[in-house]
């Protein structure tokens, strides 16, 4: 056989390997028994905690009225509560995430609900801080265009420190919940695809028609460290067996009969006898599972993201 026949056919086994490593540990990291408990609360229905919170005071009562019906429009058509909190008092940008979190879950009156809370800086601070939070089914679905629907709304908002005109952050609004139903309606769904809050721990994904909220690693996670460890072990395999080739030479075994001489040796007995033995010793150590939390506080899991201006 060439040369380069005994290369191709290599690389053909290495492609198969490859292969087959992806597909088990695809098997693996998405079989459902590996489902933690869903945490996740489904909308249900109510639309009536959707609503404008006023804490500047910029509102009057119609203009309030309008970002009311609007958002419980939208909460309908999404199946999610949306909330806007226009904020009045001045709030540090790590702090903020987790007001909109925590306020947001006091609304609903328990965490993991699907929806969003758009919080919105008009504190006078510089540069001024809006946060998006998502929860739940929302995490999943806006958790990567979240910087894109904020800037899509602050095309409408007012720069740090200039004067805020109460008519144009309704024209914000609108076009920040006619951009989530857009993204709503553009989610196409991928099980390894996933959202994580890494202050909780807790993971966002979807799963056939389901969407998930785990402490549980999401099987897209799971994949890549399953898919990694394979990957690894296979790497290390096949250095270790072209190292130990390079320092031998591995070559057909030679039949000990070809060094005996037949016409000057008689075995007159044969016998087995035991020269020495060895006992070899190893400690199985017992598995734990036991494990250490981290700090820091925060009101149920949200995937969150902010933007100055």
């Amino acid at each position: 056989m060439s040369k380069a026949k005994n290369v191709f056919l290599t690389i053909l086994k290495c492609i198969g390997l490859i292969a087959a490593v992806f597909v088990i540990s695809f098997v693996i990291a998405t079989r459902p028994y590996f489902r933690g408990e869903n945490l996740r609360v489904p909308f249900d229905g109510d639309t009536s905690r959707s609503k404008l919170v006023d804490e500047k005071g910029l509102f009057d009562d119609s203009q309030t009225e309008e970002i009311n019906s609007l958002l419980r429009l939208y909460s309908d058509e999404l199946k999610m509560n949306i909330v806007v909190f226009a904020a009045g008092n001045a709030r540090s940008d790590s702090a903020t995430h987790d007001f909109a979190a925590n306020t947001y879950d006091s609304m609903m009156g328990a965490e993991y609900t699907d929806g969003v809370i758009l919080y919105l800086d008009f504190s006078n601070k510089r540069p001024a801080y809006d946060v998006l939070s998502c929860s739940g089914k929302a995490g999943v679905i806006y958790g990567k265009h979240i910087d894109d629907i904020l800037d899509s709304t602050g095309r409408y908002l007012p720069k740090s420190g200039t004067k805020i005109d109460p008519a144009k952050i309704v024209q914000a609004v609108k076009q920040f919940c006619a951009t989530i139903s857009r993204y709503n309606s553009d989610y196409k769904p991928n099980s390894l695809s996933y959202e994580r809050d890494t202050v909780t721990d807790v993971y966002f994904f979807n799963s056939g028609d389901e969407f998930y909220v785990t402490k549980e690693k999401a099987p897209g996670k799971r994949f890549i460290l399953i898919l990694g460890s394979f990957l690894a072990g296979a790497v290390i395999g096949m250095i270790l067996f072209l190292v130990t080739k390079s320092h031998y030479k591995f070559k057909n075994t030679m039949n000990p009969s070809a060094y005996v001489a037949r016409d000057k040796t008689n075995f007159r007995e044969k016998s087995d006898t035991f020269i020495r033995t060895y006992t070899t010793k190893t400690k199985i150590e017992s598995s734990s599972h036991g494990g250490s939390h981290g700090g820091g506080h925060h009101s149920g899991g949200h995937v969150s993201g902010g933007r100055h201006r």
